[in-house]
């Protein structure tokens, strides 16, 4: 079983991953010269290049050091290393299923298989979400303040749907956590729905099962304390920083000299405009925002080429780390193998 998930997971990437670089493709037969284009590549600057690099990484680095966080304010017993696993391949399902919907259910299973429980994970899970999203939706916010004057209407349009899909989620959990007979109510009537359809044999032990499930994530959230919140917002804004600095960085790895903060901001604000766009990887909104909000400050053949190192740092290599993570995953313990020999 877990043989065959594991091909259907493995044919899914590639079909994901070919269908990113078709639209990679779709846009370099549009260049009017893709050979000059191309060419580009040769005069980066290897240092500006390595920090853009360095800063995916820190990113990445923040991002499990929250979760590490949130795993010790909840009590659940899993170190540094293995939380790190978690998180990175939390990131790659997040990149190649749609609107990131994979990322979270990977990431409960990952701490399972890592000796974690599913109540704690999913309160670890919470604790982070909720406070990410309240650093990233604030920093979001003040960019988009910030830039609204130089903002094209699609982008607009695509922040309001950003910001409604980022704090949808969050609020509704941050309801459970603090009021838990709400969870308990929703609980008890999705065990009925399911019932009504005929999807359960046993519809009281469902409702019991779920309706323990909020108990035990209330009283984890409870253990973990709503403080912590704060904290993990703030290295959220970090986080989005340490993201926003990619665009710029490549700009000046071309030896171009866009102005770094305007950049910076944009950079935050296209996050967020593709963010509720439901392609894996936000693919297709990811690159037309990207020439949407600065095509301008990659000029004539540079543009494509801007366009393939931004999507190389900030979706393969987060890619291929999440591949390596989920490779050296805990494996279950095997079964004692009776004895073959026998005793003279």
């Amino acid at each position: 079983m877990e043989n065959a998930q594991s091909k259907r997971g493995t044919a899914l990437t590639w079909a994901l991953v070919l269908l990113n670089l078709a639209v990679l493709g779709w846009l370099a037969l549009r260049e009017a010269d893709l050979i000059a284009s191309l060419a580009q590549i040769r005069a980066l600057d290897g240092l500006w290049c390595a920090a853009a690099v360095l800063s995916m990484l820190v990113y990445l680095a923040l991002e499990a050091a929250c979760y590490a966080y949130a795993a010790r304010r909840c009590g659940m017993p899993l170190g540094y290393a293995a939380i790190t696993r978690c998180s990175l391949a939390a990131r790659f399902y997040t990149l190649i299923t749609p609107a990131g919907s994979g990322g979270q259910p990977m990431f409960i299973a990952m701490c399972v298989r890592e000796g974690g429980t599913v109540p704690l994970a999913g309160a670890t899970l919470s604790l982070r979400y909720i406070g990410f999203q309240v650093g990233y939706m604030a920093a979001a916010l003040v960019c988009c303040i910030i830039s609204r004057e130089a903002l094209p209407a699609v982008v607009k349009a695509g922040l309001a749907l950003g910001f409604a899909f980022n704090l949808g989620l969050p609020a509704l959990l941050l309801l459970f956590a603090r009021w838990p007979a709400m969870g308990r109510w929703l609980a008890w009537k999705v065990g009925a729905g399911l019932s009504r359809l005929r999807l359960t044999r046993d519809p009281q032990a469902l409702r019991r099962t779920l309706v323990g499930v909020v108990n035990d994530f209330h009283a984890a959230m409870n253990r973990a304390g709503f403080s912590a919140l704060w904290r993990i917002a703030l290295t959220g804004v970090l986080q989005v920083a340490a993201l926003a600095l990619v665009v710029p960085l490549v700009n000046r790895a071309f030896g171009l000299s866009a102005p770094f903060f305007p950049m910076a901001v944009q950079g935050v604000v296209l996050t967020t405009a593709v963010s509720a766009v439901p392609t894996p990887g936000n693919t297709g909104a990811a690159e037309g925002a990207f020439y949407a909000l600065f095509g301008g400050a990659f000029p004539g053949p540079m543009r494509f080429t801007a366009l393939l190192v931004w999507r190389c740092i900030t979706y393969y290599l987060p890619l291929i780390l999440g591949v390596l993570a989920f490779a050296a995953r805990r494996r279950p313990a095997a079964s004692a193998q009776p004895a073959t020999h026998k005793e003279a």
